[in-house]
């Protein structure tokens, strides 16, 4: 049976099926695992570098106390992240959509 309602732990979202590994090019200031990190949810990824990068690895304990310490009420770094989740969202989903497609010019 399928989770339905439950958002999956991926920031790819050209495959809605799930069903296949996706590739993606990322570029300056991208975030990989924000959903996990956030949710609790598992997730299993790898990253290919193709070029000379800089990473940063925030474990989930320094993380936790970024979110408790950066809590304003109107200004937080958890909606923050979620804000960006939700637009990587719809920068993939709503150009399938067929409501999004009427009356725009992509």
């Amino acid at each position: 049976m399928a989770n339905l309602g439950k958002l999956p732990n991926t920031e790819l979202f050209l495959d809605l099926t799930f069903t296949r590994e996706l590739d993606d090019f990322f570029s300056t200031g991208t975030c990989i695992g924000e959903i996990g990190a956030l949710t609790g949810a598992p997730r299993a990824s790898s990253v290919t570098c193709e070029t000379f990068v800089m990473a940063y690895y925030i474990n989930q304990d320094a993380l936790d106390t970024g979110l408790t310490v950066f809590n304003s009420k109107n200004n937080s770094l958890e909606s923050r992240m979620w804000r960006a989740v939700g637009i990587n969202i719809g920068t993939h989903l709503l150009p399938k959509s067929s409501f999004y497609q009427v009356g725009c010019a992509i």
